[in-house]
């Protein structure tokens, strides 16, 4: 089960903790890049799952797929086959709900003759695809998006106003006021969020025009956050060691060794265990 934290619930609660409500001490910006310090720590730790959805499936007529750059390995692509047969030869008509995805044994990525990645199959296959994979965590833009456009529930092409060009290439948002969703891929030139993974907290829900796009992050279990408070709240109080007086550099000294211990801590009692297999349809 997914928790999930939006830019301003992070910020705000990492100034409760630090009793900076008022927000006298340090900046938004600040805040924010500390998190985004903080987030960089959870690198090879913890991470996102992706779904690549090939929009036509597999083809009984092609042995290669392009891969874009955003699809990273290791990755596990799969084929939806009947739940009873267990294997699909693309002229069956069992309905959706009663197929299950499959993992594609028979292929491997190779490089194409101009320097991208192809995924080839071994043999070819008629049916409907996705591909599997697992992404660290990108920064925090420091500027939320609006929808463009109205969307519906079931959309998984969300175009924007506009991009930062901080925005990572595969995240967690908030869309609207509690729906949130994964996505994985960034078309610039379009302005569009790709393969989002809708209503993964909160419900799917349609999106207007002008819908507030809150970049947030996810986390499999609640007491991650307060590793990220803790090394968060290290990297603040360094801020003060260039220009403070000896005794208060002495003070937040203590502060960074407190909180730094206990981020290090966090880590000899976690264990992120083998990626967990996505069965759902």
């Amino acid at each position: 089960m997914w928790s999930f934290r939006s830019s301003a619930e992070l910020i705000a609660q990492l100034r409760q903790r630090m009793r900076d409500e008022l927000n006298s001490r340090w900046t938004d910006p600040e805040m924010r890049n500390a998190l985004n310090d903080a987030l960089r720590n959870w690198n090879g730790r913890v991470k996102l799952p992706m779904i690549y959805a090939l929009a036509d499936g597999w083809s009984s007529s092609e042995f290669e797929y392009a891969l874009p750059d955003y699809v990273v390995e290791p990755l596990t692509p799969q084929y939806q086959a009947p739940a009873v047969y267990g294997f699909s030869s693309g002229n069956d008509s069992t309905p959706a709900p009663d197929r299950r995805w499959v993992d594609v044994k028979w292929c491997k990525v190779e490089v194409d003759g101009s320097g991208g990645r192809v995924l080839r199959l071994n043999r070819m296959l008629s049916a409907p695809g996705r591909i599997l994979y697992w992404v660290e965590q990108g920064d925090l833009p420091a500027v939320d998006g609006e929808i463009s456009g109205s969307h519906s529930a079931t959309a998984t092409t969300l175009t924007l106003a506009s991009l930062e060009s901080t925005t990572p290439t595969h995240g967690a948002v908030q869309l609207g006021s509690s729906e949130w969703a994964f996505y994985a891929g960034v078309d610039w030139e379009n302005n569009q969020l790709l393969n989002v993974q809708r209503g993964m907290s909160g419900g799917a829900s349609s999106l207007s025009n002008g819908a507030t796009v809150e970049w947030g992050i996810a986390a499999p279990e609640m007491r991650l956050f307060n590793q990220l408070y803790d090394q968060a709240i290290s990297s603040l109080h360094s801020l003060f060691l260039t220009d403070a007086s000896a005794q208060e550099r002495s003070h937040h000294e203590r502060l960074i060794m407190f909180h730094q211990q206990r981020a290090d801590a966090f880590w000899r009692t976690w264990t992120s265990g083998r990626n967990p297999r996505m069965i759902g349809g």
